[in-house]
Formats: structure tokens, sequence, C-alpha cells
């Protein structure tokens, strides 16, 4: 009993100790279509590798036109998986990794980016529910293992 009391505890205290997990509730998420202002000064002082994400795609689908921002903030998350990963990503899905703007290549971007958060990135309902192609970063693609580590989307874990 008294395992359990301190593994609770630890777990109370890591997710108390989390700012992404304390600002970015299901309320936060569920708000975020009313109220950009806020949600934008939220994920852009979130500088994990999730919150990067979550900024770049709330610029891709929000603020039409930060193309040069987007771009900064998906390349090192881009960089990242490629140096740590033995796949070749030079012809992935017949495209560029580089971030050109288009939805194709946002796309592209969130599926090799998406494979630097673990256990896997969600792609939160706000940003499926304004651009409903964004769910094609979740469609299997690898045909291995690999498909369980793609983004996921629905609400945050």
């Amino acid at each position: 009993m008294k395992f359990f009391k301190i593994v609770v505890a630890a777990i109370c205290f890591v997710l108390s100790s989390n700012a992404s997990y304390q600002k970015k509730s299901d309320v936060f998420w569920n708000e975020l279509p009313q109220n950009l202002e806020n949600g934008e000064k939220i994920l852009r002082n979130d500088k994990s590798d999730e919150g990067k994400l979550d900024y770049a795609i709330f610029l891709f689908v929000f603020h039409k036109g930060k193309h040069e921002e987007i771009a900064r903030l998906l390349k090192p998350l881009v960089e990242k998986v490629e140096k740590k990963d033995q796949f070749d990503y030079g012809n992935f899905k017949g495209g560029d990794l580089k971030y050109d703007g288009s939805i194709k290549s946002i796309i592209n971007s969130i599926i090799i980016a998406g494979l630097c958060i673990e256990p896997y990135y969600v792609i939160t309902s706000p940003f499926i529910r304004k651009e409903p192609s964004l769910i094609r970063a979740t469609e299997p693609y690898f045909g291995s293992n690999r498909d369980n580590f793609l983004p996921r989307c629905g609400g945050k874990k």
C-alpha cells in the first residue's frame, strides 16, 4: 500500500508540474476557436516539441499567411526525426519535406514532426474542425509497426 501511495504521489507531482498539462486542458482546446488571442499566447510560449507543433498547426489553421514562422517552427522538429531515424524521408509521400504553405506540405510535416513526440502526437479537434483535410496526417503510411506512432486526432492525452 505504501508503494502505491508513493507512485500516486509521484504521478500527481509530474502532472501538476507540467505546464503544458495545466495550460492546455480539454477546456482550453474546446474554447480555442472562440479565444484565439489567448490561445495563441499560450501556444507560442510552449517550447516543448509538442507545443511547437501545436503552434505551427494553429498558425496554419487560424492565421493563414504566416508561412515563414510555420516553417521556422517545423524545420527543427523534422530535422530531429531525420537525424535519429534511419528511414529515408527524401521522397516522403512524393513531396519535399520543406513546408511551403500548402496543405500537402503541412500534412507531411505533421507526420514527420509528430514522430519526435512520444508516444504519439494528437491533432486536436479544433484544428480538424477548421481544416478537415488535416485528418490525412493520421492515415497509415509505412505499412509497418511505424504506423502506430503516426499522429492521431481527437482530444489531447
